[in-house]
């Protein structure tokens, strides 16, 4: 059954009538793999969407649509915290031990300031 993720990366293929295969080839991977990154059984790599939005000239509502079924097919994040400081790396770790307890309407408000603050970079 096709992600969420795999119904965008689809209609993209469709929509500039290529195979499987041909977006395999511009994303630098297998047939298999692709085909297991739409159907839920492998998680896509972050760089690829950028890559997607970049060969394929997304417009800016399907550039996000692809951010957010990338977001949501999603089950596990790794972040390095190599290049963190002292600051970073316990804000980090302390947001990760309380997520599961926070409400939607709390992460609602940490993202209203995490988003206000990547705009100002």
């Amino acid at each position: 059954m096709l992600t969420e993720l795999g119904k965008i990366l689809r209609k993209i293929r469709i929509d500039r009538q290529e195979l499987l295969r041909d977006m395999a080839g511009t994303l630098g991977v297998s047939v298999a793999y692709l085909s297991a990154v739409e159907t839920g059984k492998r998680n896509a790599p972050v760089a690829w969407v950028g890559k997607i939005i970049q060969a394929y000239h997304l417009n800016p509502e399907e550039a996000e649509q692809l951010r957010t079924a990338f977001d949501a097919s999603q089950d596990e994040l790794r972040i390095s915290l190599q290049q963190m400081s002292v600051q970073q790396r316990s804000t980090a770790i302390s947001f990760a031990k309380a997520l599961e307890g926070l409400s939607d309407e709390q992460l609602e408000k940490i993202m209203k300031v995490v988003q206000k603050g990547s705009k100002k970079e």
